[in-house]
């Protein structure tokens, strides 16, 4: 049910007329913006003091580099509040916005490159 709630959220926002300098949807790079707006989305249907105090941190993410780092805590709480398939599927949709990944961060594989 989860799922099908964030899906419908989603279209919805994607509705909503684009505000001045945001970009159009479709466009190469993601902005900070955009992927705040979307990590908030995750975490829309939790509730608690821990999702309070991370949606702040998600609010005030200055760059991707900073939401990178909140991934794990938006994982755990789904996980906790719905189950582990709803975290694995939320947190892939979330690394659309990572293409690059640490290998040490449990989260996904870094992109190959040729080295000579």
């Amino acid at each position: 049910m989860g799922t099908v709630w964030l899906q419908g959220l989603r279209e919805w926002l994607c509705m909503v007329p684009l505000a001045p300098g945001r970009r159009v949807r479709g466009s190469t790079s993601p902005t900070v913006a955009e992927a705040r707006g979307e990590f908030l989305i995750m975490l829309a249907d939790l509730r608690g003091g821990e999702t309070l105090k991370l949606r702040e941190r998600v609010g005030r993410a200055l760059s991707l580099h900073e939401l990178w780092h909140l991934r794990a805590d938006v994982f755990s709480l789904v996980a906790v509040q719905h189950d582990q398939a709803e975290a694995e599927e939320r947190l892939a949709w979330l690394n659309r916005y990572f293409p690059t990944r640490s290998p040490r961060s449990g989260f996904g594989g870094l992109a190959l490159r040729e080295t000579r």
